[in-house]
């Protein structure tokens, strides 16, 4: 997250931030899914692949608190498609939390077993996708 506050920030600022976020986000998600890819079938690999997609859905919850911290700014310069932009984040990021809340409580040690997990991990989420690229499109927009 950034040292300095969002008040403080310049477009090009929170775009950067927006994008490092990002490349974190992918970055986190590739090391789970690296984790499903072997398999994991003893307790500690199970384990290991709850901490990190624990640490992705972390990541994600922040994300999503930062984009609506600094984007609603950005988005009153997008004319005439902000409002329109800022409520699909909204409505985008309300079922994305709803996801996360699922996710959070079934891959606890008394939740899903070892394959159902993995499944759950892997399953496609496309409001994540969704929502990357609309945050890549609105901070591209964004004046610098």
């Amino acid at each position: 997250m950034p040292t300095q506050t969002t008040d403080e920030m310049s477009s090009s600022e929170v775009r950067d931030q927006i994008l490092t976020q990002h490349g974190r986000l992918r970055g986190l998600l590739a090391e789970t899914v690296a984790i499903t890819d072997r398999v994991p079938t003893s307790d500690a690999e199970l384990e290991a692949l709850r901490r990190r997609a624990l640490a992705l859905y972390d990541a994600l919850a922040q994300h999503m608190a930062f984009e609506e911290e600094v984007l609603p700014a950005a988005l009153r310069d997008v004319i005439g498609w902000g409002a329109v932009i800022q409520q699909q984040m909204e409505e985008d990021h309300l079922r994305q939390r709803e996801r996360l809340a699922f996710a959070i409580s079934a891959i606890g040690p008394t939740g899903l077993s070892g394959a159902e997990l993995v499944a759950h991990v892997l399953s496609p989420s496309p409001s994540i996708s969704s929502r990357t690229k609309l945050a890549l499109d609105v901070s591209s927009c964004a004046p610098r």
